[in-house]
């Protein structure tokens, strides 16, 4: 019977598939969902038509979340007199309608290093940027995927030294084209854990192929808790962060010891056997997963427990305004205060907020609590004067905590910072 190698890498989340180690760093100012760790999956093959098997597997590990690869960005020699340059290849070829009750997918893109250095070296991150998202936005529409089904596009790129200013450059660009509703995110190589992070909104660190596969004397190459314990040592990682791990199988094929390649199918396997091939069997088991968990759970759950609070938030908001609106309405805050609050939403909102920001109600409610002191001190750094400084202190407490203790509490929080 034929055995197709699943090319489906379980993402698996931190502690127990229920948290990721994300707030560990300020969103982008343009991004309006958070991440959500969710079960998820990869699709890395050229074409997308599930089986019986991959669906019922979906469904009885309840994914919710699909990156799909949708094409690659090589480099490639077109004979037309300009030379070598990135274009779009190897584009998913998906024959399955995506029914209403799939899970959210994710477009992924591969991009070679050699297609992320010649972009950076041309100058060309604007205009592939601009490609690369106009692609993906007509292959959503060909293929009929809803678009509350695409809020986010993650970058596959294994990135070095030698290049890696100009991918976080590139990320930058694809963020500032992309529309405000929509995350970005990148895989983590685990040679780039101790490295500065790409401006995006998260990662996903991706726990397998651990070790060569073209090595004959190496045990398993697709995941090894052994392999994994130097890529951990020190880590200081700011960026949120999903663990992708591996379910799937291959067998390896050596001729005298030598690698020739990677077989799609038992019967390849068995036909050369016959013939006196090496072939070498690896799987990723279930055991060996959790191990690597457990390593990599330590040196994460710093990281893990690292947020943002509702003040931060809510001081944001002040700050925006305080710089965009020069008449300094009321109004103006509230829908910033709305906005901020439904746009992030932080653990740490008191109830009476959480309700008031969700409604349609624009009145405070008297909060005589000390949340509006929590959030005023941008105003002080505004300010020119001790009385601007009184009077804006007195407006950002008054659309929320308009009690005698809100508002005084504000006031003395941002004079005690402006003297």
């Amino acid at each position: 019977m034929k055995k197709v190698i699943l090319f489906f890498l379980l993402v698996a989340l931190l502690f127990a598939c229920c948290k990721s180690c994300n707030n560990s760093r300020k969103k982008s100012e343009t991004t309006q969902y958070m991440h959500t760790p969710k079960r998820a999956m990869y699709h890395w093959k050229n074409t997308y038509d599930l089986s019986y098997e991959e669906l019922n597997f979906m469904k009885e590990h309840r994914i919710e979340r699909l990156y799909v690869r949708f094409f690659d960005v090589t480099l490639e020699n077109i004979i037309d007199g300009f030379g070598p340059r990135p274009i779009p290849t190897a584009s998913v070829v998906i024959k399955q309608p995506w029914n209403i009750d799939f899970p959210e997918i994710v477009p992924t893109i591969f991009i070679t290093p050699e297609a992320m250095s010649d972009i950076c070296k041309k100058g060309q991150a604007r205009n592939i940027a601009k490609k690369m998202l106009e692609r993906i936005d007509h292959m959503r529409s060909f293929y009929d995927i809803p678009k509350n089904k695409v809020r986010e596009i993650q970058i596959d790129c294994d990135w070095t030294p030698s290049i890696e200013q100009g991918f976080f450059s590139f990320c930058k660009e694809v963020r500032r084209q992309m529309p405000d509703t929509a995350l970005l995110s990148c895989t983590i190589r685990l040679h780039q854990l101790r490295k500065q992070m790409p401006p995006v909104d998260y990662g996903v660190l991706m726990l397998y192929n651990t070790n060569n596969l073209r090595d004959f004397s190496v045990k398993n190459s697709i995941l090894s808790a052994d392999d994994m314990k130097p890529y951990l040592k020190h880590v200081q990682c700011d960026l949120p962060l999903d663990l992708a791990y591996p379910t799937f199988a291959w067998d390896l094929w050596f001729h005298k010891g030598q690698f020739q390649g990677i077989l799609r199918s038992t019967c390849q396997a068995d036909s050369l056997r016959r013939r006196g091939e090496t072939i070498k069997h690896e799987e990723s088991s279930f055991n060996e997963i959790m191990a690597v968990k457990k390593l990599v759970e330590k040196p994460l759950r710093f990281y893990a427990d690292m947020s943002y609070t509702d003040d931060t938030i809510l001081t944001l908001a002040i700050a925006k305004w305080l710089m965009e609106d020069k008449k300094h309405s009321k109004e103006t805050l509230i829908d910033l205060f709305k906005h901020f609050a439904n746009r992030y939403k932080p653990k740490t909102f008191g109830g009476n907020f959480k309700k008031w920001a969700a409604s349609d109600n624009r009145e405070p409610y008297g909060a005589p609590t000390n949340g509006s002191a929590m959030r005023v001190g941008a105003v002080a750094w505004y300010a020119k004067t001790l009385e601007e400084c009184l009077a804006l202190a007195k407006t950002t407490a008054e659309v929320t905590h308009n009690s005698e203790e809100g508002i005084r509490g504000a006031q003395a929080v941002a004079a005690a910072i402006f003297l």
